[in-house]
């Protein structure tokens, strides 16, 4: 049986570790010095491993978590090169894979073959903007990983020692990057309500009946779902405010250490405040709706075919296997969706001016095409509507209760009957609580950002991966070519497609995300 569940992360491990590997050698072949913001990591690493940590670069922003990291690994190796410290995001990037596989076990117990836990934990390591990352000594594969550990943890927490776990692997995750508060304690906090108001049953019977009558799979959920399920969930969290407090308070902890950082440093960004001043950019919602399409299209086509072919194969109707298999959106939340983006772009579009003035970055051309007609950003609202509806219907998970009744039930009707609560933790089922919990956690670790980053977006792209139904082996498959054709383009590009600036000759510039 203990070979049963080595062998799989044996191979996730080994597949990832050469992948990673080959990058990093071509990497280090190519570009031996540091490049880009790697100047400024490599020279805070290395301090480190000679014993000075009193000396801070004002450059970085982010705290010192990797070059911890990186010092206990040169305490034990002896070696801190920049080879040496570029391996360990290699390192780490087999942590997020194997941590990947693990959750995939938590999350899905019941699915059928291993090869597809292997398999999505694989196309998740090889994810674009946390792959190409692998092979530089950038902080984001050691962030997402510390991340990942915590949210694992979060899932087992049903002792004591999961909890102080959780704990530590925070306080990790928060010493790689700021932003991480909210994913190792604001998700985990708003999940651990759904799930201590899950475990209290009809004891609570606000969220019973909310429950009974609004909780569905994320896929199939209506807007008024999504309302009456975050209204329910408010106030039957305070009808419960002892318990919830009780059950989140890992979470809470982490929320005070981090708050006393802020107090201590005079604000969230260590280093250059000037150029990283929080903001309200609330088209940063708009714009991971895209860019979870763009990289993870196999997935959302195949959870349209597969309800399309069941639906035809059923003998149903034509007409109403293709509603069942697209979900088409209503008009109205079109119309409400698609002018709320149009507002959002008007009044709220920021362009921070790194975005204009560093070509070297893939976001500098989707924003210089965006910016050829000033309709460019307009017409682009009804893609952010279209993408995100895609996106969230890919989400559909099994509900926890029925469907609601054609005509629903006045919310002080006699509850259902409720299975006994669990002692022990179990499974966040894709539901439309934990898809609100997501978006709002998503929200909030983005709107404040005026930078528009892709690595911004890989924890988020992260988490929808992982609690997507599981898929067929074709999709999988069609995911791996897709991740790995991204990958050489952008591997090829960097290594080869170098251009000089006319203010910098003899210097190549590379391009990367």
């Amino acid at each position: 049986m203990a070979g049963n569940r080595i062998l799989p992360l044996a191979i996730v491990g080994s597949t990832i570790a050469i992948l990673s590997g080959q990058w990093l050698r071509l990497v280090s072949r190519t570009v031996p010095g540091p490049y880009l913001d790697e100047v400024f990591h490599v020279r805070q690493a290395q301090l480190y491993c000679k014993g000075n940590f009193s000396f801070w670069d004002p450059k970085i922003t982010t705290p010192p978590g990797l070059y911890l990291i990186s010092y206990l690994v040169a305490l034990v190796t002896g070696h801190c090169s920049i080879l040496a410290l570029r391996a360990v995001n290699c390192y780490e990037l087999v942590c997020v894979a194997v941590l990947s596989l693990a959750i995939w076990r938590i999350l899905k117990p019941n699915a059928k073959g291993g090869l597809d836990g292997v398999h999505d934990a694989i196309n998740i390591a090889l994810f674009p903007p946390l792959f190409f990352f692998s092979g530089l000594y950038y902080t984001d594969v050691f962030s997402t990983a510390s991340a990942l550990l915590t949210y694992k943890q979060f899932l087992d927490s049903d002792t004591t020692s999961n909890t102080l776990d959780m704990i530590v692997s925070g306080i990790i995750a928060l010493l790689c990057r700021q932003t991480n508060v909210f994913w190792v304690a604001v998700f985990p906090a708003g999940l651990g309500v759904v799930r201590k108001l899950r475990g209290l049953g009809p004891q609570n019977r606000i969220w019973w009946e909310a429950r009974t009558l609004y909780e569905k799979g994320a896929g199939d959920a209506w807007v008024e779902d999504y309302v009456s399920i975050a209204c329910a969930l408010a106030i039957a969290a305070l009808a419960s405010f002892g318990p919830i407090l009780r059950a989140i308070a890992p979470q809470l902890i982490l929320l005070s250490l981090f708050g006393a950082f802020v107090v201590w440093n005079g604000g969230v960004v260590l280093g250059d405040k000037s150029n990283h001043v929080a903001t309200v950019h609330l088209p940063q919602i708009l714009y991971i709706w895209p860019y979870i399409t763009f990289f993870s299209w196999p997935l959302i086509l195949n959870s349209i075919l597969i309800p399309f072919l069941t639906a035809f194969t059923s003998n149903t109707p034509p007409r109403e296997a293709i509603i069942r298999a697209v979900k088409p959106p209503r008009i109205s939340t079109i119309v409400i969706f698609t002018t709320v983006a149009l507002a959002t772009i008007h009044w709220n579009t920021i362009i921070h001016p790194f975005t204009l003035a560093d070509n070297r970055h893939y976001i500098f051309y989707i924003f210089r095409l965006l910016r050829l007609h000033p309709t460019l950003l307009y017409a682009a609202a009804p893609i952010y509507t279209l993408s995100a509806h895609l996106v969230l219907s890919s989400l559909s998970g099994p509900s926890t209760s029925p469907s609601p009744p054609a005509n629903p039930v006045p919310i002080n009707c006699k509850p259902l009957p409720a299975p006994p609560p669990s002692t022990t933790a179990s499974p966040m089922p894709t539901t439309t609580s934990f898809a609100l919990i997501l978006l709002g956690t998503t929200a909030l670790s983005l709107v404040t950002a005026p930078l528009v980053e892709p690595r911004y977006f890989i924890i988020p792209w992260l988490l929808w991966r992982l609690h997507l139904p599981p898929q067929t082996r074709g999709a999988l498959v069609l995911e791996t070519l897709w991740m790995g054709a991204v990958n050489v383009a952008t591997v090829y590009v960097f290594l080869y497609r170098g251009f000089e600036w006319p203010q910098e000759p003899g210097k190549v510039q590379r391009f990367l995300w």
